[in-house]
C-alpha cells in the first residue's frame, strides 16, 4: 500500500503530487469470519489510475495485500457513511464516478455467495456481504432496559440491538446479559414503554403471542402512537412465563391495619400483589397462597372482599367458594378504575366473639323469642359493611374521590353512631395513617352509595354532634334504606394524603402549539 503522511486512523497517506488521472482511495476489508462489531477493518490507502477498471483495481489489491489470485474479490464504493454501491468489474473507476478520497470496501466473493468457509452462525448468515452489513449499521439501536417495578436508575442496563430484531432475539439478548442459561430465559417478561406518560405499559408482551414469530419487530415494540422510545422493561419471574400465561392473574390488595400484611418500609402505603390461579380457582385457593406468602398463623381468620376503584372501595364480602373468574386481570393493556380486584384483611377477635354470640343465641332461641323477633325486627343481627376514605370531587358536595385503604366494620342496629366510630378507631386507623386522635375526631362520618356520599351531620343538620353520635344505627335507615341494603359503605371524609400526580410528563406539557394563520 502507498506510504506518506497519516490519515485519522494512523495509516500512512501518500504525500506526492498526483498525476491528472490518479486518485487516492482508502481501502476497507469486510471479514465475515470476525465478530459482527469488528468485521469492517481499515487496510490502508492506494493511488490508482481512474481509467482502470474494477477488475484491475481488484488485481492491484490482490498484489498489494498478498491475496491469492484464486480468491475472487467483490468491490463496493462507500458513497455515504452508511451507504454502499457495488463496483462493476468491467467498468472504469472514472465511469463509476469514483473520485479522489473515496472509500472502497472489498470482501471475498465466496463469503457473500456460498459462505462455505465461514463457521455457521446467525450473524454470518444474516449479514454475509457489505450492503447487508451497512443495513445492519443503520438498523442498530441502543436500548435501555429498566427492571420493572424498580426505580429507573436501579438494575438497568443498555444493549445494542437491531430495529429488525424479533421477540425471541430480544429475550435472548437480555438473558445473555443477565447470565441466564437457555432454560431460564422463560423466567423473563418484557414490558413496553409509553412515551405518552413516561411509564411502563400495564400489560406485558405475551410470550405465547410473539415467541416463534418473525412479524413483529423491536421497531414496533418501541413505537407508540407514532412516537418512538429507546426504553423497555424486563421482569424476572418466579415461575416460567409459559406457566404464568396458562394460568390467570388476580390482583389482591392488603389491609394496612393488620401487622401481618404491613410493609415495614412503607407502613401507610397500600400493598398489592398479583397471584396466579387456575381458571377454575376459587377464593379458597387464593387464600391458601396468601397464607403461604405471609406465613399467616393457623388460628388467624382472613376475610376476602371485592374492591373497586384501585382497591379503595369495598363492594362486597366474598365466600370461600366464590369463583375468581370475574377477577381475572385484563389482558387489553389498559386498566379501568372500576376493574374488580380482591382485598384481604384479618377478622379481629371482637368480631369473631360477636359472631359466636349470635350462634349461641340461635341455639338457645325458642318460639317466644322468635315471635318477639318478628315483632321488633332483627335489631340484634350482626351486620358488616365496608368503610371508605374519601374527599369530595371539585365543585361538588355529592360525588366523591375514594382514596386510601378500606376495611370492614361490624355493628348491630341497636348500637349507636358513637359505638361504630369507636370501633373504627380501634381498627388502628389513626396509628396506621399517623393521624392524631383530635384530627380523626374532625373527620366527617358519611353513608356512601356508589360514588355519592351523604354526610350524616348534614342529613341531620338540625341536631348537634352529641345527639347524632347517640343515634342508634337503626335510625340511619331513614337515609340508608332498610337493613342498609341500599348503600355500599360507610365513609370517612378527609383530605387525600397522597399528592396528585400529573397526567402527562413535563416534556409533553412544555410542547408548543402551532397557530395557523390564513
Amino acid at each position: 500500500m502507498a506510504a506518506g503522511a497519516e490519515d485519522p486512523t494512523g495509516s500512512a497517506i501518500v504525500n506526492r503530487q498526483l498525476n491528472p488521472h490518479e486518485i487516492l482511495l482508502f481501502i476497507k476489508f469486510y471479514d465475515v469470519k470476525k465478530p459482527l462489531g469488528d468485521r469492517l477493518e481499515y487496510m490502508g490507502n492506494i493511488v490508482i489510475d481512474a481509467r482502470k477498471s474494477g477488475a484491475e483495481l481488484a488485481k492491484y489489491l490482490h498484489e498489494a495485500l498478498h491475496i491469492p489470485f484464486t480468491t475472487e474479490l467483490t468491490l463496493y464504493e462507500e458513497i455515504q457513511p452508511l451507504t454502499v454501491s457495488e463496483i462493476e468489474m468491467d467498468t472504469s473507476l472514472e465511469a463509476a464516478e469514483i473520485q479522489n478520497g473515496d472509500i472502497i470496501c472489498y470482501q471475498y466473493a465466496e463469503d457473500s455467495s456460498k459462505n462455505e468457509s465461514v463457521e455457521k452462525n446467525a450473524s454470518a448468515e444474516k449479514y454475509p456481504d457489505v450492503p447487508l452489513y451497512f443495513l445492519y449499521l443503520l438498523d442498530r439501536v441502543e436500548i435501555a432496559f429498566c427492571r420493572y417495578g424498580y426505580p429507573q436508575e436501579e438494575e438497568s442496563f443498555s444493549l445494542v440491538l437491531l430495529y429488525s430484531n424479533v421477540y425471541d432475539e430480544i429475550i435472548d439478548a437480555v438473558a445473555a446479559h443477565l447470565g441466564f442459561p437457555s432454560e431460564k430465559r422463560l423466567y423473563l417478561r418484557l414490558y413496553q414503554h409509553s412515551p405518552l406518560n413516561g411509564l411502563p405499559k400495564k400489560n406485558p408482551l405475551r410470550h405465547s403471542k410473539y415467541s416463534g414469530g418473525n412479524q413483529t419487530t423491536l421497531d414496533e415494540f418501541l413505537t407508540d402512537y407514532q412516537e418512538r422510545t429507546n426504553i423497555m422493561y424486563y421482569e424476572i419471574l418466579t415461575n416460567p412465563i409459559t406457566e404464568i400465561e396458562a394460568k390467570k392473574q388476580v390482583l389482591v390488595y392488603f389491609s394496612i391495619y393488620d401487622d401481618i400484611f404491613v410493609d415495614q418500609n412503607a407502613p401507610a402505603a397500600s400493598r398489592r400483589m398479583e397471584y396466579l390461579v387456575l381458571p377454575n380457582a376459587t377464593v379458597k385457593d387464593v387464600l391458601k397462597q396468601i397464607t403461604q406468602t405471609f406465613e399467616v398463623p393457623e388460628e388467624t381468620v382472613l376475610r376476602v372482599c371485592e374492591v373497586l376503584h384501585g382497591g379503595t372501595m369495598i363492594q362486597s364480602v366474598l365466600d370461600e367458594d366464590t369463583s375468581l373468574s370475574k377477577y381475572w386481570m385484563s389482558s387489553s393493556g389498559y386498566g379501568s378504575s372500576i376493574e374488580r380486584a380482591l382485598f384481604v384483611e384479618k377478622i379481629h377477635e371482637e368480631e369473631i366473639l360477636a359472631e359466636d354470640a349470635d350462634s349461641l343465641a340461635v341455639v338457645d332461641d325458642n318460639e317466644t323469642n322468635k315471635q318477639e323477633e318478628l315483632e321488633v325486627g332483627t335489631s340484634n343481627e350482626l351486620l358488616r359493611i365496608g368503610v371508605v376514605h374519601f374527599n369530595f370531587q371539585s365543585n361538588t358536595h355529592i360525588y366523591i374521590h375514594p382514596h386510601g385503604v378500606p376495611f370492614v366494620v361490624h355493628f348491630r342496629l341497636q348500637e349507636t353512631v358513637r359505638d361504630v366510630k369507636t370501633r373504627i378507631r380501634k381498627r388502628r386507623v389513626c396509628i396506621s395513617l399517623g393521624v392524631p386522635e383530635e384530627v380523626f375526631s374532625q373527620w366527617n362520618f358519611a353513608v356512601v352509595k356508589e360514588l355519592k356520599a351523604s354526610l350524616v351531620n348534614e342529613v341531620y343538620s338540625d341536631m348537634d354532634a352529641e345527639t347524632i353520635d347517640n343515634f342508634p344505627m337503626a335510625h340511619l335507615e331513614e337515609v340508608c334504606g332498610a337493613q342498609f341494603e341500599d348503600i355500599m359503605n360507610f365513609g370517612l371524609e378527609h383530605a387525600d394524603p397522597k399528592p396528585a400526580t400529573p397526567k402527562y410528563n413535563n416534556r409533553r406539557q412544555e410542547q408548543g402549539i402551532r397557530i395557523r394563520q390564513n
